[in-house]
């Protein structure tokens, strides 16, 4: 029976620092690509200000080329809006650091409960394995929710 609960102990440990690597990668790429979007997008926003404004004190040529480089420019910078707002990596990050700070705390209270001579008691264990299982499920969950009503709302927009 020590051994069963030590085994059970161990194993959440093992899934808890696994899923905590996880998470934490996924945490970290959403904030910097979310970032990244953002200052792209800003950037060539205002870029394109620029670059139409200075046409206007510019020769004909160059006024042209000016022209042609800020329909590029705002070209590009639509892609990536709607790249951004598909991808949803800002949502991403959030729900994976709601994740993260939940296994955290699992994790932490297993720690807690493993800092005894005597092995947690099962039901301990288990509850904490429960509640790791509940926060992976509403991250399951809330990715479902919101491509479905990626899906839904494409279907819909094109009928």
């Amino acid at each position: 029976m020590d051994q069963d609960q030590i085994g059970q102990a161990g194993y959440l440990r093992q899934t808890l620092e696994r899923l905590i690597v996880t998470y934490r990668g996924k945490q970290v790429w959403n904030k910097a690509v979310t970032g990244t979007m953002r200052a792209a997008i800003i950037t060539a926003g205002g870029l394109t200000t620029v670059l139409l404004g200075v046409k206007n004190y510019a020769s004909t040529d160059l006024e042209h080329l000016l022209s042609i480089a800020a329909l590029v420019i705002s070209a590009i910078t639509t892609g990536l809006t709607a790249w951004e707002g598909f991808a949803e990596h800002a949502q991403r990050w959030i729900r994976a650091r709601i994740t993260l700070g939940a296994l955290y705390e699992i994790r932490d209270e297993l720690d807690y409960a493993t800092k005894t001579d005597d092995p947690p008691p099962k039901p301990v264990v288990d509850g904490l394995f429960g509640r790791m299982m509940a926060a992976l499920h509403a991250d399951n969950e809330h990715w479902a929710t919101r491509r479905v009503t990626a899906i839904n709302g494409s279907v819909r927009q094109q009928a």
